[in-house]
């Protein structure tokens, strides 16, 4: 295989006229190449291209970092994309067209978190899982490699830019923390992580966010409109969010969030799925947990006693 990158409507169409078994091979085909830098150097379109190598569960998987950890889909997800994968990646991709159309989105990302018990402690170990599509062509570097004698194949190369795509960590949690802590979580860090690339360049930041999750999005929504109920734990994640929201206003920018069905077939939310998968067993981000820690709250007690003023007896 060499080109891996293909958008929802080629693969729409090639399903429809009963093309589909001979998909990966039409992925090579000289349209699908020249399309490719063009995908890529938008936002919202490069979050929908697919990667065989990452669908497929027997696949190689695509390497992210320097400690060689490979993301790759697992059988279940590698079934469902296979079964519902094209129509619903295809509907997704129209819903956040329409919102990028109005927003002119200047990044995008598909997030997922996941949350494990250590059954000795009671722990809970957190990971989460981002995915912002295959990254556009670094002319620059492609330039400097080409100087230094380094000869990438159009195979590699395209390979990195998915993997620079990718990111998560892993958070060691309270025994308090549940599953919906985990997907706060990773709408958290891709935030605080947009926030940062805004103070470093000055640039504005207009997010498109897609979340399988609708009680933490919900949760985003009540707390921004401040009718959160105390919950101590939850409530540390959920001021934090808009904390980023509120830094990213100060250059005129905002999020938008997008519920999309977890485990239906949306390849982003599978490729950040994986992701989250394979970062469950890394080592944990402290500085994230460090500044969670400053936003800890403490619930009021679930039953209050309150004393009256009475008069005594006569």
């Amino acid at each position: 295989m060499h080109a891996v990158i293909h958008s929802p409507q080629q693969a729409f169409s090639q399903q429809s006229s009963g093309a589909a078994a001979s998909r990966s091979r039409s992925h090579s085909s000289a349209t699908n190449k020249e399309r490719q830098p063009e995908i890529a150097e938008d936002p919202l379109l490069r979050l929908f291209a697919r990667c065989d190598e990452i669908e497929d569960s027997k696949g190689k998987g695509v390497i992210v970092d320097t400690a060689g950890r490979r993301i790759v889909c697992d059988a279940e997800e590698t079934a469902c994309l296979r079964q519902r994968g094209v129509s619903a990646t295809w509907w997704a991709r129209h819903v956040a067209c329409l919102l990028h159309a109005c927003h002119h989105s200047t990044t995008a990302a598909a997030t997922d978190g996941l949350l494990i018990i250590n059954e000795d402690d009671g722990w809970r170990r957190v990971a989460h899982g981002v995915w912002e599509g295959v990254q556009p062509i670094d002319k620059h570097k492609s330039a400097a490699q080409e100087e230094a004698g380094i000869l990438e194949t159009d195979y590699d190369d395209t390979h990195r830019r998915v993997g620079d795509g990718i990111s998560g960590r892993a958070l060691l949690l309270p025994p308090s923390w549940e599953v919906i802590n985990s997907e706060l979580y990773a709408i958290y860090a891709y935030l605080r992580r947009r926030v940062e690339v805004m103070e470093a360049t000055g640039a504005t930041q207009r997010c498109l966010i897609l979340s399988y999750c609708k009680a933490a999005l919900e949760g985003i929504e009540w707390e921004y409109r401040g009718q959160t109920p105390h919950n101590a734990d939850r409530r540390t994640l959920l001021t934090a969010i808009p904390a980023q929201l509120t830094a990213l206003r100060r250059k005129e920018g905002y999020a938008i969030f997008l519920w999309t069905p977890g485990h239906g077939g949306v390849v982003p939310n599978a490729v950040a799925d994986a992701t989250a998968k394979t970062y469950l067993a890394a080592d944990h981000d402290r500085l994230i947990a460090r500044d969670l820690a400053k936003r800890e709250t403490r619930a009021p007690p679930a039953v209050r006693i309150r004393a009256s003023r009475h008069r005594g007896p006569a």
